[in-house]
């Protein structure tokens, strides 16, 4: 990715952004900006490359990403660590006419990105935090890498038909933030259980299961088979929840139906409280 769309470019406002290098996963530069800002340095390093011997200027960052590309063919990992800063958001639900509750914003918004970067499991070398609550606005401005950014910000929506048959939609609201960055972390987030009824042939005949965080499809798996467990609700009845085992390969259908939902917004919501909902429900 090398720029922002236009419209996210519009909506972003400034942000402070941090330069990592995929090689040893380091950071080696934090900078602040807005717009296009976080790619700039990788366009500077881009154009030095191409002058003549000894017209290069000196500069460490510029020399670290140079060396990625030429070492590992690769570019420098970007992540937005904090976004959508401006007076009206970190003055928000504080009164702007007093300076004391201003300064309490700021802080407000100094003390999130401090425990958002540092408890972040990506960064998990720079420190060890034992603060057990989020960053505050953690999903709405915390860390997203640059791709995370264009999907909050310019979300295209799932292509879902009728031929795809029964598809399942969990919420991960819960979990997602936690796994995210571990292998199979979004499917593990998207398995189970769910509180799906009791009718067996009903779930077996699901064929999709799509992870949402913030309304967005994280995740997009193809049961290989199900399993259940019952358990007893505060009606003293039993109910059953469901878990399914992902199949490791897809045929050409379901890699077009991935294709039409990974990383899209979906088009129906949540009931009130409930974590599951359906496409194609007869």
């Amino acid at each position: 990715m090398e720029q922002f769309s236009k419209i996210v470019c519009e909506q972003l406002q400034y942000y402070i952004y941090a330069l990592v290098d995929p090689r040893d996963g380091k950071i080696f530069y934090i900078g602040k900006g807005k717009d296009n800002r976080v790619f700039n340095h990788a366009k500077s390093a881009r154009q030095q490359m191409n002058l003549l011997d000894g017209e290069t200027t000196e500069s460490l960052k510029i020399n670290i990403i140079q060396d990625i590309w030429t070492t590992e063919k690769k570019e420098p990992l970007y992540y937005i660590l904090r976004h959508g800063i401006s007076v009206d958001n970190i003055a928000v639900k504080n009164d702007t006419n007093n300076k004391d509750s201003v300064s309490e914003g700021i802080a407000f918004e100094l003390e999130s990105l401090l425990i958002d970067f540092l408890s972040y499991s990506r960064f998990a070398d720079v420190a060890k935090l034992s603060n057990i609550q989020s960053g505050h606005d953690q999903w709405e401005r915390g860390i997203k890498t640059v791709e995370e950014i264009e999907l909050l910000y310019n979300p295209q929506e799932v292509d879902v038909k009728a031929e795809d048959g029964l598809i399942l939609v969990v919420s991960i609201f819960k979990t997602y933030p936690q796994k995210r960055s571990q292998p199979d972390g979004v499917y593990q987030a998207t398995r189970g259980f769910w509180a799906l009824g009791r009718d067996e042939k009903k779930v077996k005949s699901i064929k999709c299961v799509l992870g949402v965080y913030n309304g967005i499809v994280r995740g997009a798996f193809f049961p290989k088979e199900w399993e259940s467990t019952k358990y007893t609700t505060t009606k003293g009845r039993t109910g059953y929840r469901w878990s399914f085992v992902k199949s490791e390969e897809m045929d050409e259908a379901q890699m077009d139906l991935y294709n039409r939902v990974i990383n899209k917004a979906i088009t129906l919501s949540f009931g009130s409280g409930q974590p599951i909902t359906y496409y194609n429900k007869k």
